[in-house]
């Protein structure tokens, strides 16, 4: 082991078990500097402690927490083993004691290894990340301090382009029925007519194009008519399925901050016929169960009120 990594080793464990003379100094530079970590999103990184500002100009956790909102989606993809630590190393850096009073960068090998593993997709998530984040700016491991993770051994490429089903067993809930119930106690964000065009497969997200012929529901997330748009999923199992070139009547939910149109595990997709749309129309033009059982309540008060007078 060279001295670099010796370095790295002793930062870390610096983090997870203080000096005594700063338990005897009464912690100060801890209090003044250092602060637990409350991201969720970075508590699993091999230190615990942060300072700011950050990398990123950003001045508390809280600050934060809102910038690190836009990579849940990147996150799922899984398409780099080092994604999240580079992102946490930026947001939430490490502080340790009586080392150094400015924050630790990661190591220029770790940014470039993320950058390589997640080209693929940095056109379809638009912003793997942030715009402010330079490689050539990072040192290197050999050179200043910097952190990276144990090992930087890198897996295989795990994207792949799925063209005639899954090459994995996905067990799915049976398909449910379109009932008047179900429907209004899902309160489905959307209800389109389309043919699956393509799905794309990257770690725990999947991504699915879809042909839009007809809108029948839409709420913030606006939906066009003849046009193409991408559902996202949050796993790498399409439930329920959707299978390449068929068509489908499609009810699930939205994401408004990033104007997307989720399928999730408990979204509808059947396989297209009229009478679906047509429940589906009919559904919306009555008010909700809870609407009428509301009014019926308020009839019922009336002809009591009635009836005393």
């Amino acid at each position: 082991m060279n001295n670099k990594k010796l370095i790295m080793v002793f930062v870390v464990s610096c983090v997870t078990t203080p000096p005594l003379s700063a338990k005897k100094e009464g912690m100060k530079s801890v209090g003044d500097r250092c602060q637990p970590i409350e991201v969720p999103m970075c508590r699993n990184m091999p230190y615990n402690l942060t300072s700011f500002p950050n990398f990123l100009g950003h001045e508390n956790q809280a600050e934060v927490m809102i910038a690190m909102e836009q990579y849940s989606i990147s996150s799922w993809t899984n398409c780099s083993p080092y994604l999240t630590f580079l992102l946490c190393s930026f947001y939430i850096p490490l502080c340790t004691f009586d080392f150094t009073s400015k924050p630790i960068p990661p190591c220029r090998e770790v940014c470039e290894a993320v950058l390589e593993d997640c080209k693929d997709i940095q056109g379809l998530l638009e912003f793997p990340l942030p715009s402010r984040i330079d490689c050539d700016s990072l040192p290197p491991k050999d050179g200043d301090v910097c952190i990276a993770p144990e090992t930087q051994e890198l897996p295989p490429d795990n994207a792949m382009i799925i063209n005639d089903g899954f090459d994995f067993e996905c067990r799915c809930f049976k398909i449910q029925r379109l009932k008047k119930q179900l429907y209004y106690k899902s309160h489905f964000k959307y209800a389109i007519r389309g043919r699956c065009k393509a799905i794309q497969v990257f770690g725990d997200l999947t991504v699915t194009n879809i042909h839009v012929y007809d809108v029948f529901k839409q709420s913030k997330v606006k939906i066009m008519p003849n046009a193409e748009y991408t559902l996202w999923t949050n796993s790498s199992c399409l439930c329920p399925r959707i299978e390449l070139g068929r068509e489908y009547l499609l009810l699930g939910f939205e994401d408004i901050e990033n104007q997307r149109l989720l399928h999730l595990s408990n979204s509808i997709a059947l396989e297209w016929h009229k009478q679906h749309a047509e429940k589906i129309l009919k559904w919306d033009k009555l008010p909700s169960a809870g609407m009428r059982a509301n009014t019926q309540r308020k009839k019922k008060h009336r002809r009591r009120k009635q009836l005393e007078e």
